[in-house]
């Protein structure tokens, strides 16, 4: 299993750097796995983009409907909740970013996520989670070039 965060999912969608990696994910959706966190994070960041002006609002419900599609695998985030408490504090850092950590742990899987600054800090602090840059996705999928 692979678990993603809404940063990397959000990538599938909007114009940003390292989109084609994320796209890579894809091709592996059955391996995909996520906190049911990831519906709402994600519906949060593409009404921020429509409210910014760049994204239409056609193309944020064309982004759910394809995400809906992909067919992740969604834990549901109450059993991850006191664990994420635990790393939250440990890491000094926000929860809901702990929960993604907690289901990573929980699966014994890597969490691929856009957050290059949760990547630099939860490897300085030695945390029990392989974290991957969506720049980095190469690493850890069968059969993709590096």
């Amino acid at each position: 299993m692979i678990v993603v965060d809404a940063s990397a999912v959000a990538k599938w969608f909007l114009p940003e750097p390292w989109q084609e990696e994320a796209l890579a994910l894809l091709a592996h959706r059955e391996r995909l796995a996520a906190p049911d966190i990831l519906a709402p994070e994600l519906r949060g960041v593409l009404a921020r983009r429509c409210r910014r002006g760049e994204v239409a609002e056609a193309e944020a419900r064309a982004a759910i409907a394809t995400f809906e599609a992909a067919g992740l695998v969604l834990h549901p985030s109450p059993p991850l909740l006191a664990a994420a408490f635990e790393l939250a504090l440990a890491a000094r850092h926000g929860v809901y970013d702990c929960v993604y950590l907690a289901l990573a742990v929980q699966l014994d899987a890597p969490l691929v996520t856009g957050d290059e600054k949760l990547v630099a800090k939860m490897a300085r602090l030695g945390m029990p989670v392989r974290l991957v840059p969506v720049r980095e996705i190469a690493s850890i999928l069968p059969g993709a070039a590096s």
